[in-house]
C-alpha cells in the first residue's frame, strides 16, 4: 500500500493572533489608556497603548489597541522572519469579554 504524500507546507505559517487589551486607570504620570498585549512565545511580545476616550463609546478604544498591537505582529511578520516574498494580514474572528475591563480579541491570517 503506497502511503499518500504529506501536503505541502505553506509559505507562511499558519497564523492566528489573541491579543489581550486591558484598561488602565489613571496615575499621577499617565491617563487613563488601554494597553493591548500580543504573547507569541517567550521570547516574542509586542505591546501597544491608545489613550482613553471619554467618549460616548469608550470601548472602542479597546478595539483601537488591539489593532495597533495587531500592526505591530504584522509588520513583525512580513520584516522577512517567516517568508519575505508572501504578506501576512490579519482578519478579526471575534471578541470576548474576561472581565469588566479586560478583552480578548482573536485574529486569523487572511
Amino acid at each position: 500500500m503506497q502511503h499518500p504524500t504529506a501536503p505541502a507546507l505553506p509559505a507562511v505559517p499558519s497564523l492566528g493572533a489573541a491579543v489581550t487589551v486591558r484598561f488602565r486607570p489613571p496615575t499621577n504620570h499617565r491617563g487613563a489608556r488601554w494597553s493591548a498585549t500580543l504573547r507569541r512565545n517567550s521570547k516574542l511580545t509586542l505591546r501597544a497603548s491608545v489613550p482613553f476616550n471619554y467618549g460616548d463609546s469608550a470601548s472602542n478604544g479597546a478595539d483601537e489597541a488591539a489593532r495597533a498591537c495587531l500592526e505591530r505582529f504584522a509588520a513583525f511578520c512580513n520584516s522577512g522572519h517567516f517568508a519575505p516574498s508572501v504578506p501576512v494580514a490579519f482578519e478579526p474572528r471575534g471578541r470576548c469579554s474576561i472581565d469588566a475591563d479586560t478583552y480578548a480579541y482573536f485574529f486569523a491570517n487572511a
